[in-house]
């Protein structure tokens, strides 16, 4: 189906012919003064999550995650995403994700590691669900009490 589409664009585009695919396959329809609003709301939500998980991060203690549930611990300066598994215990993996190195939130709803710069996804053993992340979260081992 690409293909047939290509082939008509070019066809168009050689025949000076304006269609709506010509149109949105322009390579000159990229507007920076429009995108510039998202570019600046996207940086400033990526800036103020990190300053939110670096800055003001609070840190809880292995016992304060009830089973089945994720939490980020600090441990000598390392971001650990810590999940207590109802049938393993405690199991770690780091907390940044291996995209742009924001640190990711447990989703109590779908018990998945999310980052929330840029939507990647890691099961609770740190691998990767979905993208853009390319490298799932480091393992970590921890002393189960």
């Amino acid at each position: 189906m690409g293909g047939t589409v290509a082939a008509a664009v070019i066809r168009d585009i050689i025949t000076e012919k304006e269609t709506n695919y010509t149109k949105l396959f322009d390579a000159a329809r990229h507007s920076p003064l429009k995108a510039a609003g998202k570019t600046i709301k996207e940086t400033l939500n990526n800036t103020a999550q990190y300053f939110k998980d670096y800055i003001l991060f609070k840190n809880p203690q292995l016992d304060d995650i009830p089973s089945g549930e994720g939490k980020v611990i600090d441990v000598d300066g390392k971001k650990l995403a810590v999940y207590n598994s109802p049938k393993d215990g405690m199991k770690a993996c780091s907390a940044i994700c291996t995209h742009l190195w924001c640190v990711v939130h447990f989703n109590t709803a779908e018990k998945t590691w999310d980052c929330p710069c840029h939507a990647s996804r890691f099961d609770t053993d740190g691998s990767i669900i979905e993208g853009p992340a390319l490298e799932p979260l480091e393992k970590i081992t921890i002393k189960n009490n």
